[in-house]
């Protein structure tokens, strides 16, 4: 399934945001998205470049979109800045009406109790570093908990911001926490900041590490050539006369095709390191000299490897078969770009639609009525029904290939087929949440709402009451989805056995407990151990637990923002 996270990163005062595109096989529905990016959320820092490492608390949120970038409209693209090759970040106005309560679980008038408890403590940092922030500060200079935060700082790199200047200026210290986050080399003392082994310690692990790297190593050749091979960015920090280093943006430019972006303007004419960069997925023509710009090769080569690139390709080249067969190869989307004679050419449409079902929509208008281009679009992408025309739309045959490949391509299907038994089981099947688009007999159908629960429990929200009140129903739900309980009936929130059901599945859905089973122990213990973060919907009692707090604490995550320890009460 492909999916679009917009990334917004708070700090010092300022806002960033962008937005990456997903592909993930494992992934069928918004829920297994969401699954799969808490599961993930370490490998998916959007850019390492991010001042993660910027003073003060950082927040790091997310809005999720279904489908790609270029399924969101007009507006949601305009309320978005992003940059094109989605590793810089454009500071937004902070004066602009931004409300953190949509991004933050954390409840603003929860009080802020520092952590005053030693064992605690060290057990939350070796799951999330970032607990030192809720740390009494009694605590934040003992060695043991200063070292535990270090040696466990993987993703934020401040740790070492936090101690003493001594221990800025220790050498074995200071190897040890940019081996585990090169960033942390921001916090050094710059002695250390221009000791080669610490440097080229931090580099390997990040090359945008060399940005705190001191002037002199930043001009070492052999430093660079290390910080450039691990990521090819990092020569926006090397020194002037490395720009120009043909062996050094030819690492860079092999590395990451951006990288030329950022080299010498010598180098932007040069087709060699051009042909290079082209290969690199994220490659756009305007990092190359205007001259080249035009050049068939190159624009062949850049559209195998990123199909978009025809976006920025001279218009006789748009007209070329060649080059627009080799783009859609890649991106069927790409047919958006193409000369309208080539959208009427059905070889290309095929193409097209076999590699992304929802280009059909660029497609003439012919094909969207041709029965075997629809068919080809739908196997890969049900969706793209929405596209086809209404006879399409209502032949079983091309329906049932939609939903079978993404449920809620329901929603643009004939009525009369999302009144069809056959159809509609087979969606819910694919997708539990295409039970919205089913007609009402069938929310109301046990068989037709278990099959959809089972698949996504939340499905459970346009079931008719009578199912929400039924128990096996219910409790399918639950054990597919824990916070699907917010949509059962109300007995269900105080009945413990659908509670403890739905809190092994999600620890999370503690949230939606009756308040009795909120100050159930044993509720409690079985939802902190599945999410810690469920802690924050414990009873303040049990949130001075420690057994309950240290079982919290060991189901945290290292990319939690908020870690878990900050809804303690110890």
């Amino acid at each position: 399934m492909k999916f679009v996270i917009q990334w917004l990163i708070n700090f010092d005062e300022a806002s960033y945001e962008t937005l990456i595109e997903y592909d993930v096989d494992e992934v069928t529905n918004a829920d297994d998205a969401l699954t799969w990016m808490d599961e993930h959320m370490h490998e998916l820092n959007p850019d390492q470049n991010v001042p993660f490492h910027a003073e003060g608390d950082i927040d790091m949120d997310w809005e999720f979109f279904e489908g790609t970038i270029a399924d969101l409209s007009d507006n949601e693209i305009d309320d978005i800045q992003w940059f094109k090759d989605g590793n810089d970040y454009r500071e937004l106005d902070t004066d602009e009406d931004y409300d953190d309560e949509d991004y933050d679980d954390e409840d603003e008038d929860d009080e802020v109790i520092l952590c005053q408890d030693k064992e605690v403590v060290l057990v939350a940092l070796q799951h999330n570093a970032n607990a030192l922030k809720h740390t009494d500060p009694k605590l934040q200079n003992d060695s043991d908990i200063l070292m535990t935060a270090i040696k466990n700082d993987m993703l934020f790199g401040d740790a070492l911001m936090r101690a003493p200047e001594e221990y800025k200026r220790n050498k074995d210290i200071v190897l040890t926490a940019v081996c585990q986050n090169a960033w942390a080399l921001e916090y050094v003392h710059e002695e250390l900041q221009a000791n080669k082994e610490i440097v080229l310690a931090a580099v390997r692990r990040d090359g945008q590490a060399l940005k705190y790297a001191a002037e002199e190593l930043q001009a070492d050749k052999e430093v660079v050539l290390v910080a450039v091979q691990q990521d090819g960015l990092a020569i926006k920090f090397a020194a002037e006369e490395l720009k120009v280093d043909k062996e050094v943006v030819l690492a860079a430019v092999q590395n990451n095709g951006i990288a030329i972006e950022f080299v010498a303007e010598q180098f932007k004419c040069d087709k060699e390191i051009a042909k290079l960069a082209a290969k690199s997925r994220d490659f756009s023509i305007e990092y190359v000299a205007r001259e080249l710009q035009a050049d068939k090769d190159l624009i062949l080569i850049a559209v195998q490897h990123r199909g978009e690139c025809l976006h920025s390709a001279p218009e006789e080249l748009l007209a070329d078969k060649e080059i627009v067969l080799a783009a859609v190869h890649n991106d069927g989307l790409a047919l958006e770009s193409a000369a309208e004679a080539l959208r009427a050419d059905k070889e290309i449409v095929l193409a097209a639609v076999q590699q992304n079902g929802e280009a059909i929509q660029y497609a003439a208008d012919e094909f969207k009525a041709d029965k075997k281009v629809v068919l080809a679009a739908v196997h890969n992408e049900g969706y793209a029904i929405e596209y086809a025309a209404e006879e399409l739309q209502a032949d079983k045959e091309v329906v049932l290939a939609a939903v079978q490949q993404n449920g809620r391509a329901l929603e643009d299907v004939a009525k009369k087929l999302q009144a069809d038994r056959e159809v509609v089981l087979a969606a819910v099947q694919q997708d539990g949440w295409a039970l919205q688009y089913a007609a009402d007999e069938f929310k109301a159908d046990k068989e037709v709402v278990l099959a959809a629960v089972q698949q996504s429990g939340t499905a459970l929200e346009d079931a008719a009451k009578k199912l929400q009140a039924d128990r096996e129903v219910v409790l399918a739900a639950v054990q597919q989805n824990g916070e699907a309980i917010q949509y059962a009936a109300d007995e269900f929130k105080a009945d413990k056995e659908a509670v403890l059901a739905a809190v092994q599945q999600n620890g999370r859905a503690l949230n939606y407990a009756a308040e009795e089973l909120q100050a159930d122990k044993e509720a409690v213990l079985a939802a902190v151990q599945q999410d810690g973060w469920a802690l924050q919907y414990a009873v303040e009692a049990l949130r001075a637990d420690k057994e309950i707090v240290l079982a919290a604490v060991m189901s945290d995550k290292q990319d939690n923002k908020n870690p878990v320890i900050g809804y303690a009460r110890l």
